[in-house]
């Protein structure tokens, strides 16, 4: 697996290293897979938008052309501002994440969203301490082979690839970026507005909109899913995990 998300971390935590470091060794690494594979540039985009970051690779349309002015993650990315709230239960001041040590049973899921105060409406899953590899309720990365593909006018869209299905309920991705304090992201969308660019793809974290997913410069295959006002056919949810 590339280290993508470790340098964005360290550059995000104060590491001297820029955007542009991190970018260069990315791109040195992706030359190295081109040689050892024989493919092109663009062979090696298609054949996996995320550059083995994710398990299941994503598949990109022969017609879709796929701009990589982004970094691909399969985990959102603390920024310096937002990464001592998120561990503030180290000193006391807020609830830690339970660790199930891979038994991961609907009481044990129950007593966690019971633990940490969870609105009826987020869902509770194990995390990352969990001990088990097999663990059904487990939701890091991609479960389903999925492809970026172009849309009839409104740009890239994401679907499932060919021969894959899923099941009604089953959970194909969450949705990743960089955690951002809501001023920033509000000063963000902002500055994409002046600069003349369309879309936004900030979504608030938490029900009081105070921390924010910015999926524009750190994202994952879920920020090619295309909102829908009728007929949708996935819906997104919270969820402590």
């Amino acid at each position: 697996k590339p280290p993508t998300e470790i340098l964005l971390l360290l550059r995000n935590r104060g590491v001297d290293r820029g955007l542009e470091d991190v970018r260069l060794a990315l791109e040195k690494r992706h030359k190295m897979i081109q040689v050892m594979n024989g493919m092109t540039e663009s062979e090696l985009i298609h054949s996996d938008a995320s550059m083995g970051v994710e398990s299941v690779p994503v598949r990109v349309s022969e017609s879709a052309s796929l701009k990589t002015s982004f970094f691909y993650v399969s985990r959102s990315i603390e920024s310096r501002e937002t990464a001592i709230r998120w561990f503030d239960c180290r000193s006391g001041r807020k609830k830690c994440l339970s660790s199930f040590q891979g038994n991961c049973t609907k009481e044990k899921l129950k007593k966690l969203h019971r633990d940490q105060s969870l609105p009826s409406s987020w869902r509770a899953y194990c995390n990352y301490l969990c001990s088990s590899k097999a663990c059904s309720c487990h939701i890091e990365g991609l479960r389903f082979g999925l492809e970026i593909f172009e849309t009839n006018g409104r740009g890239l869209g994401l679907r499932t690839a060919k021969g894959v299905s899923i099941k009604k309920g089953d959970i194909i991705c969450n949705y990743e970026g960089e955690i951002v304090s809501a001023l920033e992201a509000k000063r963000r969308d902002e500055e994409h507005a002046k600069a003349g660019e369309m879309g936004s793809y900030t979504i608030n974290l938490d029900e009081k909109g105070d921390v924010c997913i910015d999926a524009t410069l750190m994202r994952s295959a879920s920020a090619f899913i295309n909102h829908s006002c009728a007929e949708s056919n996935t819906y997104l949810f919270r969820a402590l995990g």
